[in-house]
């Protein structure tokens, strides 16, 4: 369902979540605002009936795809496509081939935080 501005745009946005009693709503958006960006997560409160601006969630997003947000005990968790390393390594196909079965691969992986950071605003990076 479209709930309009502010929460819907131009951008292509989709996989919503709500929390705290149906007012709180997350959901990831593609180049809102900015051409070729990847997925980031934004979070929007509903305040006596009205949805405020959808803001990016800071210290969630990364320059990876953040999506699939959904909360459970008290947490927001998402999957995210962001890399360990952006170093650049020499190829071994051996190297490859753990690095494709290790956390930090960049294709998506699960990552959480409080659902308190995301309200107040003051979240840290997901570890």
């Amino acid at each position: 369902m479209n709930l309009g501005a502010p929460i819907n745009s131009a951008a292509l946005e989709a996989y919503a979540a709500l929390a705290d009693g149906g007012n709180t709503l997350v959901f990831a958006a593609d180049a809102r605002g900015k051409p070729n960006e990847d997925f980031d997560l934004f979070v929007a409160r509903r305040v006596d009936g009205r949805w405020g601006e959808a803001r990016r969630i800071e210290g969630v997003n990364s320059d990876g795809n953040e999506t699939a947000p959904h909360f459970a005990g008290g947490r927001l968790h998402f999957s995210s496509t962001r890399a360990k390393s952006s170093g650049r390594v020499r190829f071994d196909a051996s190297r490859r081939e753990s690095w494709l079965k290790s956390p930090g691969n960049g294709l998506g992986d699960p990552y959480s935080v409080p659902l308190s950071a995301i309200i107040t605003g003051s979240s840290t990076p997901p570890a």
